[in-house]
């Protein structure tokens, strides 16, 4: 008999939760896109421009999934425990589980756990992928706008003195100004490099160079030089170390160890406030499921009328 009393409760709560699952992976689906559009048109100003590839753009698309995702599963459970019992509400099958005895509480165990494990997912999420994501794009946007920068400039030498390095015969094709591209053509030359002052100089010694109209290919010049240096970028030499975490891009315990090196180097609080704040976002964005789990039950068992229209306005 005890099991014959156990089975209908199961059975309204997988009916419940089937109800729910729905409306809330619509939601998510929605949300995700429009929050997602929003950041489109930044991203493919970078992409386009720095001609990436399809796998690269995936990427990119990729790494920005969690931070969405952090907040539209709140968002879409809302959502569906509002959609779920606003159509039981109008089809008065709410009215019906009362009339058999069932409590309205009743109904409260399987929002719960449906709310609970939306909110784990939301922590796994704000805690484990969304650091690891963070610090993914920032590094792939990175690369994409420093190392994908256009050669402007082609280098070649037919020998280097072992001993002082000096360069023999040189070959220079400087395309910084596409309007009018140069040959340099130098008997010798050397790369002066100074990590103090983060500078690298080309210095070439008795040469020509050679310049080219590209609007009009007849307009060309020559000209004879004793002495000639110019600069290159230093970065492209001396890459900058891998990029530092900020708040967003850290975990639970990194974040805490920061804000104990801080707190124990005496710093002022509001060098260590912000990574406070993204300590207590992490557990407070998860938590947010199980509030808006239980105000979603009861705005919907509350409205009779509309509640599908009544129940997306609400959750926005």
């Amino acid at each position: 008999m005890a099991s014959l009393r156990l089975a209908p409760p199961r059975l309204l709560d997988r009916y419940i939760l089937r109800e729910m699952v729905a409306p809330m992976s619509l939601g998510v689906l929605v949300f995700t896109f429009i929050l997602l559009i929003d950041q489109i048109p930044r991203l493919l100003a970078i992409l386009v421009a720095r001609s990436a590839d399809l796998y690269t753009i995936v990427r990119v698309f990729l790494n920005l999934l969690p931070s969405i995702l952090a907040v539209t599963i709140p968002m879409a459970l809302l959502l569906g425990v509002l959609l779920a019992f606003g159509r039981l509400a109008s089809d008065s099958e709410i009215v019906a589980l009362r009339a058999v005895g069932v409590s309205p509480l009743r109904l409260l165990g399987p929002v719960f756990a449906f709310s609970l494990a939306a909110g784990l997912l939301t922590f796994y999420i704000n805690a484990v992928a969304l650091p690891a994501a963070n610090q993914a794009h920032r590094e792939l946007v990175y690369s994409l706008i420093v190392s994908k920068a256009r050669t402007v400039l082609m280098l070649y030498v037919s020998d280097i003195a072992a001993e002082s390095g000096l360069w023999k015969n040189v070959f220079i094709h400087d395309n910084q100004d596409p309007r009018e591209p140069k040959v340099m053509l130098a008997r010798e030359g050397r790369l002066v490099i100074d990590k103090e002052k983060r500078f690298v100089r080309v210095e070439l010694g008795e040469g020509t160079v050679h310049t080219f109209q590209v609007a009009d290919p007849k307009e060309y010049s020559e000209a004879r030089f004793k002495s000639r240096s110019f600069d290159l970028p230093f970065d492209e030499f001396f890459p900058k170390l891998p990029l530092s975490k900020g708040d967003r891009e850290m975990t639970l315990p990194e974040l805490t160890a920061e804000m104990k090196k801080r707190q124990d180097a005496g710093r002022p609080q509001k060098e260590w406030a912000r990574f406070a704040v993204e300590w207590h976002k992490k557990f407070a964005i998860p938590s947010a499921c199980l509030v808006f789990g239980f105000l979603g039950l009861g705005l919907s068992l509350g409205s009779k009328k509309e509640a599908r229209s009544a129940a997306f306005a609400l959750s926005i």
